[in-house]
């Protein structure tokens, strides 16, 4: 797991995430589609946002392999070889 603060561009090792029911039924949706089926190739350039209600807030999701790496960008690549 690798955690971007994207505003520092800096990495991040704890984060605490609290979620009403409506923000953790979209977390959980965004995940089951980002995550490939056994029989399916994973698509590096696929990731997700799950937003706050009000659309103040955002996480951003991706799912990497070490072959996937080259098709990301330089910095969130740089983060995932870095730590």
């Amino acid at each position: 797991m690798r955690i971007l603060d994207e505003i520092n561009d800096n990495p991040l090792e704890y984060v605490l995430i609290m979620l009403t029911i409506s923000e953790a039924r979209q977390f959980l949706r965004a995940l089951q589609k980002l995550v490939p089926q056994e029989d399916k190739e994973l698509d590096p350039t696929n990731h997700i946002h799950v937003t706050d209600d009000d659309l103040s807030r955002q996480v951003t999701i991706g799912i990497y392999t070490p072959s996937s790496l080259q098709h990301l960008h330089e910095r969130v690549r740089r983060l995932v070889e870095e730590n």
